[in-house]
């Protein structure tokens, strides 16, 4: 059976899984298998059709075929209640607006708790599934959410999250099993769990979607024969076919590169090694771009000693993450043999291509393009905003080269990270440089905040509660706050919530409205509220 060709991110929307039957039509004989079922054979199906939990049949014959997949596992499992201090569990993933896919087990299974999640899921009112005692409805993300158990199964139906983050969210001791109905563009991003591919996958033509690929992988503690499904009638196995991934135009033009013949004068290669000296460290990995023996000797003479040559497209995984990426000249050769109109475009996706085989964790990580191009260095070339870095030039001598260094550069987020410390970093501070005052009339409060009023980055009115139910009004000013930078005030405002408790020291102050306040002159964290903010269910 031959590769499907990949093209881009195709993968991420089309299963990589094929029918065994060599059917030409994939879509096959559908079968009213589930909906004979769920109508002639359940006794729960009337009152779950009374409580609106399916608005349609094709959801019927989702959860019945989820349910027909991990049968097999639960006959196995016994159904034997936990004797751990958590209980056995069944996690639905995107079940919908309603719990249907855990009522099911829950009806169907003993000793099984089963949660339900999903940011839609009803819950503004009183709803009859609440009366269930082992379904837990949870109108959430669930990667807001915790949940502790004993034993535990995972089922993502159509779920548009990935298993990891699916996984994450579930603290159990173990994971039985994990289902996967994937759909729409999650067939790619729910390929793998446990680093393998499913025990089972197979087509169910009982389920009346063209999304009815059922993906099984069973858990450590599942003995193998326990593993032995047997896919009868309206399922159909699938086999994996490794996609074919068609070269990127990023990739085709690192081919024309490494296709030029560039012989580097003396000048170029003297000059470049010793700025290479100058700017980096010795110990510094380095990826030399084409087949340049004079400079990498220059390279070496200097002390360098992690070199290498790239002479061919490389595999990922044999590349691993360097310092620098330099090119003597061999992308501007290539650009003789571009189209002017192509050229910003293919420079800037190689540019990404390059940037992504630097190591993040290397500060002084950078491209090194040696050429005599001016035009390099504007918006249409290295200079492209999407690439998020910061590119500087220097001069050569004779022939007239210029050396463009392009150096990562943090973004705003991270940029802001880096220069506000955290809530720990802020109490430590403060701590450390808490004076109070012994001054005769100096006033000291402490309590827990009630209210904030910021009426500008260096004042804020702050109202706090102590433990007899005294409430003090708290005026935070820059001017008044000695021990604290302006900036760092700006940050406390920026981070300190309701609930949090402070001890301020000050002098009482008669406000234009007549309110008494105190003038912190001194100030310190005693204690923050927790800023957690995930959900937890056992």
């Amino acid at each position: 059976m031959t590769s499907a060709p990949l093209q881009d991110d195709s993968w991420i929307s089309k299963s990589n899984w094929t029918r065994t039957d060599d059917s030409d039509d994939q879509n096959g004989k559908i079968s009213l298998r589930y909906l004979d079922e769920f109508i002639g054979d359940l006794k729960c199906s009337a009152k779950m059709l009374e409580w609106g939990l399916f608005p349609d049949a094709k959801e019927v014959s989702e959860t019945m075929g989820v349910f027909n997949a991990l049968r097999h596992v639960l006959i196995h499992m016994q159904d034997k209640a936990s004797t751990n201090t958590f209980r056995n569990g069944i996690v639905v993933v995107g079940d919908g607006v309603t719990p249907r896919t855990a009522a099911m087990f829950a009806y169907r299974t003993k000793d099984w708790m089963c949660y339900s999640v999903d940011p839609l899921m009803k819950d503004d009112e009183e709803m009859p599934w609440n009366t269930m005692g082992n379904v837990v409805a949870i109108r959430d993300k669930i990667e807001n959410v915790r949940i502790r158990l004993n034993k535990a199964i995972v089922v993502l139906v159509h779920a548009h999250v990935t298993i990891e983050q699916a996984l994450h969210a579930i603290q159990a001791d173990d994971i039985v099993a994990v289902l996967t109905l994937p759909c729409c563009n999650w067939y790619g991003r729910q390929e793998l769990c446990f680093d393998r591919h499913p025990d089972f996958v197979y087509d169910d033509m009982s389920i009346l979607s063209t999304h009815r690929e059922i993906r099984l992988w069973f858990g450590s503690s599942v003995h193998d024969a326990q593993k032995k499904l047997q896919l009868v009638g309206s399922c159909k196995p699938k086999i994996y076919v490794t996609p074919v991934a068609s070269a990127s135009s990023a990739d085709r033009f690192l081919d024309l590169i490494l296709q030029q013949k560039v012989e580097l004068a003396d000048t170029t290669i003297t000059d470049t090694a010793n700025y290479m000296q100058q700017r980096f460290d010795s110990q510094s990995r380095v990826l030399v771009v084409g087949d340049h023996p004079p400079f990498v000797s220059a390279l070496a003479s200097r002390g360098f000693t992690a070199i290498r040559s790239l002479t061919a497209r490389p595999k990922v995984v044999d590349l691993l993450p360097v310092d620098i990426v330099v090119d003597p000249c061999m992308l501007h050769a290539a650009l003789n043999r571009t189209e002017k109109t192509k050229a910003g475009k293919l420079v800037g996706e190689l540019c990404q291509l390059w940037k992504s085989w630097l190591n993040p964790n290397t500060p002084s990580a950078a491209v090194l393009i040696v050429s005599s191009r001016r035009v390099l260095r504007n918006a249409k070339f290295l200079n492209r905003p999407a690439l998020v870095w910061t590119v500087s030039s220097t001069t050569l001598r004779n022939p007239d080269n210029f050396i463009y260094e392009c150096v990562l550069r943090l973004t705003e987020k991270e940029e802001n990270n880096a220069a506000c410390p955290g809530l720990e970093e802020i109490q430590e501070n403060l701590n450390n440089c808490y004076v109070p005052l012994t001054e005769k009339g100096a006033i000291a409060a402490e309590g827990a905040i009630t209210r904030i009023q910021t009426l500008h980055a260096h004042l804020s009115f702050v109202d706090i509660l102590s433990d007899d139910n005294v409430t003090s009004l708290i005026l935070l000013r820059s001017s008044s706050l000695a021990q604290i930078s302006q900036s760092m005030l700006k940050t406390i405002l920026m981070n300190i919530q309701i609930g949090d408790s402070i001890q301020v020291t000050g002098f009482h102050e008669t406000t234009k409205n007549g309110s008494v306040v105190v003038v912190a002159t001194a100030l310190r964290v005693v204690q923050l509220k927790s800023r957690e903010t995930l959900l937890y269910f056992s």
